[in-house]
C-alpha cells in the first residue's frame, strides 16, 4: 500500500471551500435550469465548489455539467477550470486515479490557454496525488511550480497552500527544519490575508511535526490552540486536533486522556463519514489501548482500522493510479522534448539571421569601399554617409547615452579642476602665507597661537578635501568592488563617532548612539568610510550646541544606520542633487567648514556597491536624517485557491 494516512489527511483538507455552507442537501440536475450561457457556466462552477465538502457526489455531477458546457461554447478556460474541481471531488471520495486523470487533463488544456490560474490548480492537484503515493519529491516539484503561476497572477491563497503542502510533504520525508520554514510561512501569509482554515492547518501541522522531533509540550500547547480557535467551524481541524492530542498523551504515558481525545476525533470522523480520518483515530486508539493493556479494545480498534483501509485501497486501483502516473511522465517528457525541438529551431533560426546579417555587412562594407574608392565627389559621399546614418539609427539611444556618460565625465573633469585650483590652491596659499609669519618670527604668543589656530583649519580643510580626492581617485582606478563580511552595525558607528570626537566637542555637538547588537553583510572598510562620511556630513550642518542622534534598525531583510541631526536641514531641490557632483549646491557647515561634496558621492557609491542605498529626509531649518541601508545576512543580498492539504 502506498499510500500514508496522514498525508491524505492534511492534504485533503484544503480541497473544502473556505466558506463551506453547511445543511447542503444533495443537488440533482433537474434542479438547475439549462441555460447555455457563461453565466450559467460559472453558476455550475461555483454551486460544484460550494458541494464539494459535505456532497463531493453532488459537486461532481454539477462541475461534468460544467465541464460539458465549457467544451460546448469552446471556452478552454474553464473547461480547465472545472476539470480540475473534478479532480478535486475525486479526491475528496479517495478515487485518486479518477483524480489524477482529471488534474492532467486539467493541466493540458491550462497550457494550451496559458491560463495561469488552472495551472497552478492542477499542477497543486497532480502535487497532492503524488503525496498521497508517497512520491514527495515529485510532488515538491509540482506544489513548486504552482507557486510559480500563483505569483505571476498575485493569488496570494495559492502561494500559501502550496508553501504548506511543500512543509507537509519536508515533514513526511523527516526534514523537519524546512518543514517548519515552510509552514511558518503558510502561518504568516494565512494570518496576514485572514485565511483562516489555512491558519488552522499549518499550526496543526507545526504540532505534528514537533511530535516528531519529541517537543511534546509544544505540540500539545499548537493543538490546543488549533482546537480552541472558533474562527470557523471546521470539524476536519478539529478532529485532526484531538488525534494529535491523543498521540501526545499516548508519548506522555497519559493513557487515559489520549482515549478521551482519540474516542471524540474517531466519533467526529464516523459523523463526517471520513475514512481516512477514521483510520487514523482508530490506530491511535490501538496503540493506547495496548499501552493501557486492555487488549480487547485494542482488537476492536484494529478491525474498524483495518476495515476501512479495505474500503479505501484495492489493487485495481493501485495499478491504474500507477498507469496514470506513468503516462503523465511520458506526457511530461514528450514536452519537455517538444520544446527542446521548439529552442533547438529557434537557435538555427538566430544563426541563420547573424550569418545573414554579417553576410549583408560585409557586402554593404565592401560596396562603401568601392564607392567611396572611386568617387570622392562631395555630393556622393554625402549621399553615402546619408545611407549608412540610416542604417545605424537603431544605435542612435546607445550613441546618445555615450554622449551624456561623456558630458557627466567632463562635468567631473571640470568640478574636480575647480577643486584643485579654488578649493586647494586658496588654503595652500593661506597655509603658506602663515608658515611665513612663523618662520620670520616678530609674533607674540597671542598672535602665534591665532595664527596656529587658522592654520589648523586650513590645514583641516585641505586634508578633507584631498581625503575626498583621494577617494574618488582610488575608484576610479581600481574600482569599487566589495569584499563583504558579517560586522556589528555597533562597531562601525562607534568609529565614526570616535574619528569626530574632536570635531563634535568643539561645537559642543551632543551624539547620542542606541545600540541595538545588529548585523550587516558588507565590506567593513568601505562601510566604516560611509558611516564617516554621514556623521560628518552632520557634525558639519548642525549647528553649535546641537545633538546628532545614530541608531540601527531592521526591515524586510536591511538593517539601516539612522543619523539624524539638528542641522540646517536642505530644501527639495538639494535632496534631489545632494549625491551628484554638483559644485552650485556646495554650502559652508556652520563654522564655516569647507567641503567639496565628493564625500557623499563616494558614500553613495559604495553602499550602492555593498548591494545597500542610502535614504535622506530634510527639511531647511528642521535638521536631517540619514538611513543607510545594508543587507543584514549573506542571503539577503541576493537579487512572494485554496485546496485540500493546503492546495
Amino acid at each position: 500500500m502506498k499510500c500514508i494516512f496522514y498525508s491524505v489527511l492534511v492534504c485533503l483538507l484544503y480541497f473544502l471551500p473556505q466558506n463551506s455552507v453547511e445543511g447542503h442537501t444533495k443537488v440533482s440536475a433537474a434542479q438547475y435550469p439549462v441555460r447555455p450561457d457563461t453565466a450559467q457556466l460559472r453558476i455550475w462552477i461555483a454551486d460544484g465548489r460550494a458541494l464539494l465538502y459535505n456532497e463531493p457526489d453532488s459537486a461532481l455531477l454539477l462541475l461534468k455539467k460544467a465541464t460539458a458546457l465549457a467544451d460546448s461554447l469552446q471556452r478552454t478556460a474553464q473547461k480547465s477550470e472545472s476539470m480540475a474541481w473534478s479532480g478535486v471531488a475525486y479526491y475528496v471520495m479517495g478515487e485518486y486515479d479518477q483524480a489524477m486523470a482529471m488534474f492532467i487533463e486539467a493541466r493540458r488544456l491550462a497550457e494550451s490557454c496559458q491560463n495561469h490560474n488552472g495551472l497552478a490548480t492542477s499542477l497543486n492537484g497532480i502535487g497532492l496525488i503524488y503525496q498521497t503515493q508517497r512520491l514527495y519529491q515529485r510532488a515538491i516539484s509540482n506544489h513548486k511550480a504552482a507557486i510559480v503561476h500563483a505569483l505571476i497572477i498575485k493569488k496570494v491563497e495559492r502561494v500559501t497552500a502550496n508553501r504548506f503542502n511543500i512543509g507537509l510533504a519536508d515533514g513526511e520525508l523527516g526534514h523537519y527544519d524546512s518543514a517548519l520554514y515552510y509552514l511558518h510561512g503558510s502561518l504568516e501569509l494565512a494570518r496576514e490575508n485572514k485565511l483562516h482554515r489555512l491558519l488552522l492547518m499549518s499550526i496543526n501541522r507545526m504540532a505534528k511535526v514537533r511530535l516528531h522531533l519529541k517537543d511534546y509540550d509544544r505540540a500539545d500547547s499548537l493543538y490546543q490552540v488549533a482546537l480552541r480557535d472558533n474562527t470557523i467551524d471546521d470539524n476536519w481541524e478539529k478532529c485532526f486536533s484531538l488525534a494529535g492530542l491523543a498521540e501526545v498523551s499516548d508519548a506522555q504515558g497519559r493513557y487515559a486522556t489520549g482515549i478521551e481525545h482519540g474516542q471524540k476525533s474517531l466519533a467526529l470522523a464516523k459523523k463526517m463519514h471520513a475514512k481516512w480520518d477514521v483510520i487514523h483515530a482508530a490506530e491511535i486508539l490501538t496503540k493506547l489501548y495496548e499501552h493501557q493493556r486492555s487488549f480487547e479494545n485494542a482488537y476492536e480498534m484494529s478491525k474498524t482500522a483495518r476495515l476501512y483501509k479495505d474500503s479505501v485501497f484495492n489493487d485495481e486501483k493501485e495499478h491504474k493510479l500507477s498507469y496514470i502516473e506513468l503516462k503523465e511522465s511520458e506526457l511530461s517528457k514528450a514536452r519537455l522534448e517538444h520544446e527542446n525541438v521548439i529552442q533547438v529551431a529557434q537557435i538555427r533560426q538566430k544563426n541563420a539571421q547573424i550569418s545573414i546579417a554579417v553576410i549583408v555587412a560585409v557586402a554593404l562594407l565592401i560596396v562603401v569601399f568601392v564607392v567611396y574608392s572611386r568617387q570622392r565627389h562631395k555630393a556622393l559621399l554625402s549621399k553615402q554617409l546619408l545611407m549608412i546614418n540610416q542604417m545605424m539609427e537603431r544605435q542612435h539611444i546607445m550613441v546618445e547615452k555615450q554622449n551624456k556618460e561623456l558630458l557627466e565625465l567632463n562635468h567631473t573633469k571640470n568640478s574636480l579642476l575647480s577643486i584643485i585650483s579654488h578649493d586647494m590652491r586658496g588654503p595652500f596659499n593661506t597655509l603658506h602665507g602663515m608658515l611665513d609669519l612663523l618662520r620670520m618670527g616678530g609674533l607674540d604668543e597671542g598672535q602665534q597661537q591665532m595664527v596656529l589656530k587658522d592654520l589648523s583649519e586650513s590645514f583641516r580643510s585641505v586634508s578633507g578635501t584631498l581625503e575626498g580626492l583621494l577617494q574618488w581617485a582610488h575608484s576610479q582606478m581600481h574600482g569599487l568592488g566589495a569584499k563583504p563580511q558579517l560586522i556589528y552595525a555597533d562597531e562601525v558607528i562607534d568609529k565614526a563617532i570616535h574619528f569626530w570626537e574632536s570635531s563634535a566637542f568643539k561645537k559642543s555637538i551632543q551624539c547620542s548612539h542606541t545600540r541595538r547588537s545588529l548585523h550587516v553583510f558588507a565590506d567593513a572598510q568601505k562601510i566604516e568610510t560611509v558611516v564617516r562620511n554621514i556623521v560628518g556630513n552632520a557634525i558639519k550642518f548642525t549647528p553649535s550646541q546641537g545633538s546628532i542622534t545614530i541608531d540601527s534598525i531592521q526591515r524586510d531583510g536591511k538593517t539601516g544606520i539612522v543619523v539624524s541631526d539638528t542641522g540646517i536641514g536642505m530644501t527639495r531641490e538639494m535632496v534631489h542633487e545632494i549625491f551628484t557632483f554638483q559644485r552650485g549646491n556646495h554650502r559652508e557647515g556652520t563654522l564655516r567648514e569647507k567641503g567639496s561634496g565628493l564625500g557623499l558621492m563616494i558614500s553613495h557609491q559604495l553602499a550602492l556597491t555593498n548591494g545597500g542605498n542610502i535614504e535622506v529626509s530634510s527639511e531647511e531649518g528642521k535638521g536631517s536624517t540619514f538611513i543607510i541601508w545594508l543587507p543584514s545576512s549573506a542571503t539577503d543580498t541576493a537579487h512572494g485557491d485554496h485546496l485540500s492539504g493546503g492546495s
